[in-house]
């Protein structure tokens, strides 16, 4: 009985998942206006002024006064989004910070901080 029940809690949850993809899918498809695939900036934009968009991306845990640095986030430095770079930052960016991730951060800033190191002549130290 106990596996049947785990089997079921499985099945759900996959169907949940699934059934999210499919959201963040569709709610990709209904930023990007131009159809071209990617999210362009203007397009973001566009998201603000969309009653209905930004209810959407308020069920996403995405607070639409952030969109900007959101953007800035999930675009890979080439000025526009992917559908998966969209559907990855924003499972990464929703809810409540992972313990994992800030562990992550926090060595990446000492890696940051030794390397400036290595940069920075001992006769003129930093002054923060």
């Amino acid at each position: 009985m106990s596996s049947h029940d785990d089997e079921m809690a499985i099945m759900k949850q996959r169907r949940a998942r699934k059934q999210e993809l499919q959201k963040l899918r569709d709610i990709f498809d209904e930023i990007d206006f131009s159809g071209d695939g990617y999210i362009q900036w203007a397009e973001m934009e566009q998201v603000l002024k969309d009653p209905l968009m930004v209810h959407w991306l308020r069920t996403l845990d995405v607070d639409v006064d952030d969109v900007e640095e959101i953007f800035a986030l999930l675009d890979d430095g080439d000025g526009q989004i992917s559908c998966e770079e969209f559907i990855n930052g924003i499972n990464r960016m929703r809810g409540h910070a992972k313990a994992i991730d800030m562990v992550g951060v926090v060595q990446l800033i000492h890696r940051v901080d030794a390397k400036l190191e290595l940069l920075l002549p001992a006769s003129n130290p930093r002054k923060c």
